[in-house]
């Protein structure tokens, strides 16, 4: 169990900062109204009626992206974490040069310093209990027409961030000549490197509903990663495998006020799923070639996507010549 503090840094407090552009999609157009918590369309009313607009036509009147200003924040305060963590080592005896280890961890960070992308903030200020919260203060809306003509995106306070889940790593040699095995057969390495996510969970700002993650995109539940290396002599040769479950394409908000946004086969991002292969050949203590190949059965983002869950790249080939001198 620790506890620790953390004052903002110098950026975060006193970045004078400069332009910046961002394309927002306006979480009030009234195509948006049904894919937030069920605060959003109550407030969107109350800030474009008080702009002279209607909020049952609003539609967002910006089709290019928006001028603001990111900056530090002087007001910025400290931010405390309490952290609790339990391991274990597991080495059986019955099985030689195998290691196992697990480690269960909690944490919750209080007053936690977050900066929200323009567009994260735009959706916080009209989907919390109350305009009367510090992301709408980042805005500037236009009298007649309600767009958003101005923002600044700095970091902010937010009151709690908890998550809690498991690591976890399994490591285990083979060399066959232990076994009895004539001949070189090299020395194999299995490891596998894990993670289970239990909890990850926001309240955006004081009195506000927990936001939680858990499931959404960039917040897999399983994330695997397991390499089979092989070594003999100066020839070493890696087989990798990178892993996370399907991940929610839309927010647990949207799915339930707007269940309709998009045929339920697209709810969801497709699994992770990427191989590597990577070798090498030490010439002399000096000389090393080396080469691979990653992501070689060609997986392709998802739908509608650029670089997830993987990368558009796609099968990528690259090869190496290292000199010590």
């Amino acid at each position: 169990m620790a506890e620790a503090t953390r004052a903002p840094n110098i950026g975060e407090l006193f970045d004078p900062g400069g332009q910046t552009f961002e394309f927002i999609d306006d979480p009030c157009d009234v195509s948006r109204l049904q894919n937030g918590t069920s605060f959003r369309a109550a407030n969107c009313e109350q800030i474009l009626t008080s702009l002279g607009v209607d909020p049952n036509t609003y539609t967002d009147p910006n089709s290019s992206s928006i001028g603001g200003i990111s900056k530090g924040n002087p007001d910025l305060t400290e931010e405390t974490v309490d952290t609790v963590t339990i391991g274990v080592i597991l080495r059986p005896r019955f099985i030689e040069n195998l290691t196992i280890s697990v480690d269960w961890y909690d944490i919750e960070l209080k007053n936690a310093v977050n900066a929200e992308p323009p567009q994260a903030a735009a959706e916080l200020c009209v989907d919390l209990p109350t305009t009367n919260n510090d992301f709408c203060g980042l805005f500037e809306r236009e009298v007649g027409t309600g767009g958003i003509v101005d923002f600044v995106q700095q970091a902010l306070n937010v009151a709690a961030f908890n998550t809690e889940g498991f690591d976890f790593t399994v490591d285990y040699v083979i060399d066959p000549g232990e076994w009895g095995a004539s001949g070189n057969w090299g020395v194999f390495n299995f490891r596998v490197v894990g993670n289970k996510l239990e909890e990850l969970e926001f309240v955006n700002l004081p009195g506000a509903p927990p936001d939680t993650d858990l499931g959404e995109e960039d917040a897999p539940e399983w994330q695997v990663n397991f390499d089979l290396i092989w070594e003999r002599g100066p020839l070493l040769l890696n087989y990798g495998f990178n892993y996370f479950d399907e991940t929610q394409r839309y927010t647990k908000e949207t799915r339930t006020n707007n269940p309709d946004i998009a045929d339920r086969k697209y709810w969801d991002y497709d699994e992770k799923m990427v191989h590597n292969v990577y070798g090498a050949y030490d010439f002399s203590d000096k000389f090393r070639l080396s080469g691979g190949i990653d992501n070689f059965t060609d997986e392709k983002p998802d739908i509608g996507e650029t670089f997830y869950p993987v990368s558009a790249v796609g099968r990528f080939y690259f090869v190496g010549f290292e000199v010590n001198l």
